[in-house]
């Protein structure tokens, strides 16, 4: 029987959600249109360099070799780790660098490495926490040092500047405060943290600030948008992008059921199918543990056992409904809370056989 619960509906349609159900509804990563007849770009090599800040971890890293490729589909990752893919609009990328603003155009770039840009409001409200630390009231130097570390990464560039000023009153303290967030991040928010963007085309490495806060990009079904740069954290060629592998561990995976409503009078069971990861096209409720009629595709994503895009053999087992079922934001899915309901399934991460 349907379910009557009137379906969830995306929270905040705005651009991500949209680009991503484009990226689904399309079927495929791009489009099918014409290819264009041009040779791949040819590995990056260290010449014509202008840097001035160290580069990014793992760009001197071999890129990988794909089919020939359409001018401009690239993927974008965001802030919050989802992943779009589409086309740049732009004819020309301007950048401005130490020695003059460069216009490189956009057919040739490769790979773009985005700065950390953080609202008006959040570098105003930093400046006021890093003018605190200054304070001789030790009650509000705490204060400031944990309302700094509290904002993550938003604080991050500025700590370090304040820590490397050279002002006896604030980079002591800035130093110790920079390095408790240092902990709180971890290596992997850390490593995407930069000041500079770097633009990477088949021949030349640029460090500088993009001109424009946004870039112009197309999708085939909303046609031209803006993509705001302080959304995005990297963005790569379709030439660079991996081919995702389905994982052939379990031999006995089922496809792809949708949501486990059938599967319901299997309590105590453990299932397995082969998934691929969806960020829309149906409703999740819960959090690990899931209504039966929640899109199995979307909450593999939410748990964090696949990501959009990826396909892989997903592990669940039916159990007894909770009480309750709480609602959450994870890996760009956000789901629903709901009371008791007739069964659910929880999701097996690891060897897990709860």
């Amino acid at each position: 029987m349907t379910n009557p619960r009137p379906t969830a509906l995306i929270a905040a349609m705005g651009f991500v959600a949209l680009t991503a159900l484009a990226a689904v509804a399309s079927g495929q990563a791009f489009p099918e249109r014409t290819r264009l007849g041009r040779e791949r770009p040819a590995p990056i090599v260290p010449a014509q360099t202008e840097s001035h800040e160290a580069e990014p971890t793992g760009l001197d890293a071999p890129l990988a070799q794909q089919q020939p490729f359409e001018a401009k589909a690239v993927e974008v990752t965001l802030a919050d780790r989802s992943v779009l893919r589409l086309y740049l609009a732009d004819e020309l990328i301007e950048i401005a660098t130490p020695h003059g603003n460069l216009r490189i155009p956009a057919e040739d770039v490769l790979r773009i490495e985005f700065a950390q840009r953080p609202p008006a409001e959040i570098t105003e409200l930093v400046n006021q926490k890093l003018a605190q630390l200054k304070d001789g009231d030790t009650d509000v130097q705490k204060s400031a040092a944990a309302e700094l570390v509290a904002m993550g990464e938003q604080a991050y560039i500025a700590l370090s500047k304040a820590a490397t000023g050279g002002d006896p009153n604030l980079a002591p303290q800035a130093a110790k405060v920079l390095e408790r967030l240092k902990k709180a991040l971890g290596k992997q928010e850390l490593a995407t943290i930069r000041a500079s963007d770097f633009i990477i085309t088949p021949d030349t490495r640029v460090a500088g600030q993009i001109v424009n806060p946004y870039l112009k990009i197309r999708t085939a079904q909303f046609g031209e948008l803006q993509l705001k740069l302080a959304d995005a954290r990297s963005l790569r060629h379709q030439s660079l992008i991996g081919v995702a592998q389905v994982v052939q561990e379990d031999t006995d995976a089922q496809p792809d059921p949708g949501n486990l409503t059938r599967f319901e009078s299997q309590q105590g069971k453990v299932l397995a199918f082969t998934v691929t990861g969806m960020a829309a096209g149906g409703s999740v409720w819960g959090t690990d543990v899931y209504t039966t009629d929640s899109r199995l595709a979307m909450a593999a994503v939410h748990a964090g056992v696949l990501k959009v895009g990826e396909t892989g053999v997903v592990r669940l087992k039916i159990v007894p409904s909770p009480p309750s079922y709480a609602g959450s934001s994870r890996h760009g899915i956000t789901t629903s809370a709901y009371g008791i309901y007739r069964a659910a399934y929880q999701i097996l991460k690891g060897d897990a056989e709860e």
